[in-house]
């Protein structure tokens, strides 16, 4: 079982953390956790991922973010969306 400590806040920012907690479905501790990247935040399928630098934690998908985050800064504009969804449900992708 995970020891739990309790931390203070003032009460703006305990409003704040609750009311960001709500809108995401997440306990507050939950959403702390997300926040500090606590690696028992992540599912277990995903943290496997994460452990085993696969998926969205592969070297060549890092390579990439870190290309489109570096242009992006470069030129102030978005790329193009792969994929998506059109407003009726149907799966669309920018060719």
């Amino acid at each position: 079982m995970t020891k739990l400590r309790t931390i203070e806040v003032d009460e703006a920012t305990a409003d704040v953390l609750e009311a960001r907690a709500a809108a995401r479905g997440l306990s507050v501790a939950e959403l702390v956790a997300d926040l500090a990247w606590v690696d028992r935040a992540l599912p277990p399928d995903l943290q496997a991922l994460c452990d085993g630098a696969e998926g969205p934690w592969s070297p060549e998908v890092l390579a990439e973010d870190a290309h489109r985050l570096a242009e992006f800064r470069r030129t102030r504009e978005g790329g193009a969306v792969r994929g998506g969804q059109d407003l009726d449900g149907t799966l669309a992708y920018a060719a």
